[in-house]
């Protein structure tokens, strides 16, 4: 039903029988004592029946204030709002009045220019100035001044004319809409929580595959990093678009006909949903640089969630009671504080009938808030980028334990260091005796020089010197806690050195890893496989990864696992394997895509001796 309202005029009757109820142990107080001020103040005693010991006087304003503090603090009034001061300024000399009124009264919030919830239909907060009496006391004043100006040369009474007030018309509004839009002030709440899921979701398998190594491993295998979060993106987006056309549709449909049963009665839905998304994917980038502190999934669910509470009900208390623009840009950047106050105009807009539509997406709504929802929108774009950055950063320095680490300062560096390219001689042999001398037609194709590792004060690889040769298959022997894994893993580069340095081909490895990991086939010493893919499914897939088409990279599986005898179990899942097999896929993933350079940890480690042989076999061939 729609309403409008018209309000009725209040004569001076009403705001005289108002005061009298109100002023029945208040205190009036005025300052400067002068002929001219006590004249006014005895006109406005007069007219509003003020008792004369209520009426008293202070040298300056600073005593009028203390007089008041005093009447308080000796419990005088029974009231807590217990009076009024008045302040002249200017009078009857240079005929201007020009005062102050101060009162006791706390509930007016004149320090805001607007309310905090906007609701449908007219404001009651102005009806407080007539209720305590405000209103009467001044218009009282106005005439006490006009009649001593004229020197009552005309005869004027104070009572002679009469003025009524009335308070400006409002729009028609929708009647019982106040309830919705209470409700809307609780929907940003809601609305974080409801993703609470997916921040903890996406936090912790983002870390879980960094822990693993199975993020490092799909690097290894061709994947590019800006690949893998660009997945996850996809990944949530697919996930939620559901959630959130949900959503949608019961905030700007209803679960009926009636317009009752919606929340946003003029937004265009399309927006809304735009604005969610944002959201979510704004969140995802939030998450990700929230991730990349921590190596422990479990430690880092418990902080991401509360990180991403905190970010909206932190800035919602700091802010509350006095907003300032510079600061609330900042606070914008937290993606839940953002989608909070980009709530504010629309529910300002659903109070002007307008809604959320393209014509007023760059409206900010009430006049106190600089937000639109362009605004947000745009803002939810530099979350994306600056978490992004900062995703890819720590990442990058920090990669946890798997990955080289980039310097600090590798921002720094403006162009790429050029290839050293160096003669790969064969590495000195220092006891003719403990070292078999390589014949001369071997190529060194990785050579590794100087190689350590510490783990703390634990040396797991103390000065490795090594030259692997061109088509011949090399061993690494040595008991456990050697730091064969650790070599191996520093030249794939699943581990970075502590110093020394691994060259392949004349080049950098550390430098260039990228198109070393190209050429590079991998075994890892544990199984680091997808329990949600099929056998064949992994190989399809990093066959791919290797820059193969779908159709080949499935022919190259099936042989592989033919080769390997396992290509009756091409279509259950690697979770229901048993460890030899398991070991088999692994192996069958090295060598996908034929690669020039093969690396294998342990390949035949749970396997029977028949399995071994036949391993052996394919690597010989």
């Amino acid at each position: 039903m729609i309403n409008q309202s018209i309000p009725s005029p209040i004569s001076e009757d009403i705001l005289y029988q108002n005061f009298e109820t109100a002023i029945s142990s208040f205190d009036f107080i005025y300052t400067p004592h002068t002929i001219e001020t006590e004249q006014i103040m005895n006109t406005v005693k007069t007219k509003l029946n003020i008792l004369p010991e209520n009426i008293g006087t202070a040298i300056n304003e600073d005593e009028m204030i203390d007089k008041f503090k005093t009447k308080s603090n000796n419990g005088q009034n029974n009231l807590l709002h217990s009076g009024y001061g008045i302040v002249f300024e200017e009078t009857i000399i240079s005929q201007v009045l020009k005062y102050k009124i101060r009162s006791t009264y706390e509930s007016w919030t004149t320090n805001e220019l607007f309310p905090i919830m906007e609701l449908p239909g007219p404001m009651d907060e102005g009806l407080k100035y007539l209720e305590m009496g405000f209103v009467a006391l001044q218009l009282t004043l106005d005439k006490a001044f006009i009649l001593m100006s004229v020197n009552n040369k005309s005869g004027l009474n104070i009572n002679d004319y009469n003025l009524a007030i009335q308070s400006y018309p409002y729009t028609n509004y929708m009647q019982g809409s106040s309830s919705k839009i209470i409700l809307d002030s609780i929907i940003p709440l809601l609305t974080v929580l409801s993703f609470l899921l997916m921040c903890a979701y996406t936090i912790k398998r983002v870390v879980e595959e960094k822990d693993s190594g199975v993020k490092e491993l799909m690097k290894i295998m061709g994947l590019k990093p800006w690949m893998i979060w660009t997945g996850w993106i996809l990944h949530n987006f697919f996930l939620y678009a559901i959630s959130i056309t949900f959503i949608t549709f019961i905030t700007c449909f209803g679960t009926s006909t009636s317009q009752t049963t919606m929340i946003l009665n003029y937004t265009n839905p399309l927006l809304f949903w735009i604005l969610l998304m944002t959201y979510m994917i704004a969140g995802v980038f939030f998450c990700f640089a929230i991730s990349s502190f921590f190596n422990q999934p479990l430690i880092a669910l418990i902080v991401g969630s509360s990180v991403w509470c905190v970010s909206y009900m932190l800035p919602k208390q700091l802010l509350n009671n006095s907003p300032n623009i510079l600061i609330q840009t900042l606070f914008t950047l937290f993606p839940n504080y953002a989608i909070s106050l980009a709530y504010t105009p629309i529910m300002s807009l659903e109070t002007q009938r307008k809604g959320l539509q393209f014509s007023t997406l760059f409206i900010s709504g009430k006049g106190d808030n600089h937000f639109s929802v362009g605004l947000i929108l745009l803002m939810f774009v530099v979350d994306c980028l600056l978490y992004g950055f900062i995703a890819w950063y720590i990442d990058s320095v920090k990669p946890g334990r798997f990955g080289i680490a980039k310097p600090f300062n590798f921002l720094c560096k403006w162009s790429k260091n050029k290839t050293e390219n160096i003669v790969m001689a064969p590495i000195g042999i220092s006891n003719s005796r403990l070292f078999e001398k390589p014949p001369n037609n071997y190529e060194v194709g990785i050579s590794v020089q100087n190689l350590h590792k510490h783990f703390g004060n634990f040396h797991a690889v103390n000065g490795v010197n090594l030259d692997l040769y061109k088509g011949q298959i090399t061993a690494l022997l040595g008991h456990n806690g050697a730091g064969k894994t650790t070599t191996m893993s520093i030249i794939t580069g699943l581990l970075s050195p502590t110093y020394g340095t691994v060259y392949v081909n004349g080049n950098d490895l550390f430098k260039d890893i990228d198109n070393f990991r190209q050429d590079l086939g991998l075994c890892p010493q544990h199984n680091l496989l997808f329990s949600y893919l099929t056998t064949l499914d992994h190989l399809i897939f990093f066959g791919m990864l290797k820059g193969l088409t779908f159709k080949n990279a499935k022919s190259n599986g099936l042989q592989l696992l033919k080769l390997l005898n396992i290509l009756h179990k091409r279509s259950d899942l690697v979770s229901n394997l048993s460890g030899g097999m398991k070991r088999k896929v692994s192996l069958a993933i090295a060598l996908t895509g034929n690669p020039k350079i093969l690396i294998l940890d342990e390949p035949t480690s749970g396997m029977d001796p028949e399995s071994r042989r036949e391993m052996w076999d394919l690597l010989i061939v």
